[in-house]
C-alpha cells in the first residue's frame, strides 16, 4: 500500500483483495482500523506523498502527477511526468518529488507541471521483466519499488519476484 503520513492518521492507497480494485482511506495508526474516503480510485497509483494545501499527490501508471483531495478522494490531473507507463517509484523528500522509471532512472519531478527531469540512476537493476505479466507456467511477474524519506535522507527499495497464485499465501 501507498501511504502519507498526517496527524493523526496516515492515509493510504490499497488493493481490495476481494474485487482487485484500489481503495482510498485513512489508517488510525492506535486502532489499525481503515476507512474508506470517497469512491475507488482507478488501479495504478505509484506513491503518496504530502501536497501543497493539505493535498496528497501521487503518480498513476499512466504517468500522470495526480492531486489527492484527502477529504472526499476526488484525483485531479496536474500534468504528465513524460514517464509514460514506465513508472515504477514516486516519493518526497522535504519539498522535492522524485520518482524512478522501470529502468530504474531517478528523476526530480516539478509539482507544479507534474514534468520529470532525470538526474541520473539509483543503481538498481533494471526490473528484469515486464511487470504484471503472465509466464507460460501460470506465474505473474511482480515488483515493489517505493522511495521513502527517514531523518533527511531519501531511500529506495527494489523487490522483484515471480507470483504463484496456485500458492497459498501465508499473511
Amino acid at each position: 500500500a501507498d501511504l502519507a503520513f498526517t496527524d493523526p492518521l496516515f492515509y493510504v492507497v490499497t488493493q481490495n483483495q476481494q474485487s482487485g480494485t484500489q481503495l482510498f482511506g485513512a489508517v488510525d495508526p492506535v486502532t489499525g482500523s481503515f476507512t474508506q474516503i470517497g469512491p475507488t480510485v482507478p488501479i495504478g497509483e505509484v506513491g503518496l506523498v504530502s501536497g501543497p494545501g493539505g493535498s496528497l499527490l501521487t503518480i498513476d501508471y499512466a504517468g500522470n502527477l495526480d492531486s489527492v483531495n484527502p477529504g472526499n478522494g476526488a484525483l485531479s490531473v496536474i500534468g504528465a511526468t513524460g514517464l509514460g507507463v514506465n513508472i515504477a517509484a514516486f516519493g518526497q523528500l522535504g519539498g522535492n518529488l522524485y520518482a524512478t522509471d522501470l529502468a530504474n532512472n531517478f528523476y526530480s519531478v516539478d509539482p507544479s507541471t507534474g514534468a520529470a527531469q532525470q538526474i541520473g540512476t539509483t543503481h538498481f537493476p533494471v526490473i528484469p521483466f515486464v511487470p504484471g505479466t503472465p509466464n507460460p507456467d501460470g506465474t505473474i511477474n511482480i515488483y515493489n519499488e517505493t522511495l521513502f524519506s527517514v531523518g533527511g535522507k531519501l531511500y529506495a527499495t527494489l523487490d522483484a519476484d515471480i507470483f504463484d497464485p496456485g500458492v497459498p499465501v501465508i499473511t
